[in-house]
């Protein structure tokens, strides 16, 4: 019998246009009503001309906008990002509003940028969101690809990786309960500091989850083995989870923490309604998206993450297209 895995919904700033962002807060109030166990939200500062140029010849208001864009890329090429002029919410801030509408849901930073930030601002901004919700704050985390952003906030693109890896562990050094009274110092080859009081704590004593986001590959085990508790894999298609799952927590053990309670995250297929995959930003079908979960539940994914633009025309159909996903989603057999 496979444990019934966690659902998500994925909110994006660049669905619902830049005059529709608060039905973003209805939506997620929603999904919390509802009984949906996660709300992810991803997110950039800018983007850039680095960014493969896709239609950029007029500005992109609604969802509709970016279903236009699809229909007009080339067949032959993957569109794994929107346009580059669409509206990006900052996570931080979002999630704040979100945290005060809801209750209960977990609240997934899907993805945050540490290396964009000074360190202990990002442990900062982190510890101060999971305490207005309440311990919900899950970190999904990221060095993302996109050199310009980096120039336009003056870091350093060339040591990212290097850069996200100290202030995780950093953030963790400062989300230590050692107690008030106890300074806190750290050293590593792109963050330091000495002898500071950073107040206050995250809510739990084991400090905020960290799910690194990446490809299966030596560098993303590593990270998920010795700082990490969840995977939110990049472009790992189904057939290699079970083997991926099964290396990254051999390398958990391996690093002396316990493998058994990690978050490993897939996608729900986008499927429309003739039963083929639909492509990015066309709209899917709940009932053929959702049919194949419990099987991919088997590969030992744990939490399934289905993007609300996918399943509706228009933003205001959003509350519509939650309900339809809950009753969907609580009708799955996941022991046979």
């Amino acid at each position: 019998m496979t444990a019934k895995p966690k659902l998500g919904i994925y909110l994006s700033g660049f669905a619902y246009g830049p005059d529709r962002f608060p039905l973003l807060l209805e939506h997620a109030r929603r999904a919390d009503e509802l009984g949906i166990d996660a709300i992810t939200l991803s997110s950039h500062v800018v983007m850039a001309l680095d960014e493969e140029p896709v239609n950029q010849d007029k500005r992109y208001r609604s969802l509709a906008d970016l279903r236009r864009v699809r229909e007009t890329y080339p067949p032959d090429k993957p569109m794994l990002h929107p346009p580059r002029n669409v509206p990006w919410l900052e996570v931080f801030t979002t999630m704040g509003a979100i945290a005060a509408v809801t209750s209960r849901a977990e609240l997934y930073t899907a993805m945050a940028i540490p290396p964009l930030h000074p360190a202990v601002l990002f442990a900062k901004q982190a510890a101060t969101l999971d305490w207005l919700a309440q311990g919900r704050l899950r970190l999904g985390v990221t060095a993302s690809w996109i050199e310009g952003e980096y120039r336009a906030l003056d870091r350093d693109f060339e040591q990212r990786g290097q850069v996200l890896d100290d202030t995780i562990a950093a953030c963790q050094a400062l989300w230590a309960h050692t107690g008030s009274n106890e300074p806190v110092a750290f050293s590593s080859k792109t963050v330091n500091f000495e002898d500071i009081f950073f107040e206050p704590k995250p809510p739990s004593p084991q400090g905020i989850p960290v799910y690194f986001a990446g490809p299966f590959s030596k560098r993303t085990v590593r990270r998920v083995a010795t700082m990490g508790q969840g995977w939110l894999p990049w472009l790992v298609p189904p057939e290699q989870f079970p083997e991926a799952i099964r290396t990254v927590k051999e390398a958990t053990a391996d690093a002396g923490r316990d493998p058994s309670d990690l978050v490993f995250q897939l996608n729900v297929p986008s499927i429309g309604a003739d039963g083929k995959p639909a492509k990015m930003w066309t709209r899917a079908d709940v009932e053929r998206s959702f049919e194949r979960v419990p099987e991919l539940a088997k590969t030992g994914a744990n939490l399934f993450i289905a993007p609300l633009y996918n399943f509706h025309d228009e933003p205001e159909e959003g509350l519509a297209a939650l309900e339809h996903i809950a009753e969907v989603w609580n009708k799955l057999d996941f022991d046979s």
